[in-house]
Formats: C-alpha cells, structure tokens, sequence
C-alpha cells in the first residue's frame, strides 16, 4: 500500500524510506574479510547456492554446494529452485561454531 501523495512507483522500505520498484540490490563482499593466501582450507571456490533472496553477503554450509568449475556452477544454477551460481570464499568459522561462506560476486 502506497502512502497518499507519494509516487505510486515506489515501495515502501521503512517508514519515510522508498526506493523505485526496478531498485535491485545487490550484495558486494565484506570489506573486513581477511584472506589468507598461505591457507590451504581457505580459498575462492565456485559455488551453487541455495537462497531464496540474494541479499547477503556470507551464507552457511548448509546453502553452499561447491563444484569444480564455473561452467559446473552454471550449469546446476537455477532460479526458479533458488539455486544461483556464484564464486565465495571460504569455508570459514563463525562466531556462533558453524562454517560459513562468503559472497565474492554472482555469476550471472
């Protein structure tokens, strides 16, 4: 539902905060990841991950299949299964004990 007087464009964010409707956000890695280059478990890896929302930038285990190739990772994406190629970084701990992956970019 629109606010009377505002743009019939826009959807509502927060209270007072709009965005267009074609806005799409897009996830950038986090900039206090720090990569080792002398890890051996650590590493970019090409992925297919499970996710509804493509809106954050870290992912559990559980989301993350990785695969050997990029053309693997696109080749297994698909959408309308919430199933998207990409390249992460990881597997990493986090603070709660679970491994966890991080967002490089999106393949598509």
């Amino acid at each position: 539902m629109y606010p009377q007087g505002r743009n019939p464009h826009a959807w509502i964010l927060a209270p007072g905060h709009y965005l267009p409707k074609n806005h799409r956000i897009r996830t950038q890695p986090l900039p206090n990841v720090i990569v080792d280059p002398d890890s051996r478990s650590l590493g970019e890896r090409f992925a297919i991950i499970r996710a509804p929302r493509r809106s954050r930038a870290r992912y559990p285990d559980g989301c993350v299949t990785t695969v050997a190739d990029e053309a693997s990772a696109r080749a297994g994406a698909d959408p309308r299964k919430h199933l998207h190629a990409a390249v992460v970084y990881g597997p990493s701990p986090s603070s709660e004990g679970q491994r966890i992956y991080y967002l490089v970019r999106w393949l598509d």
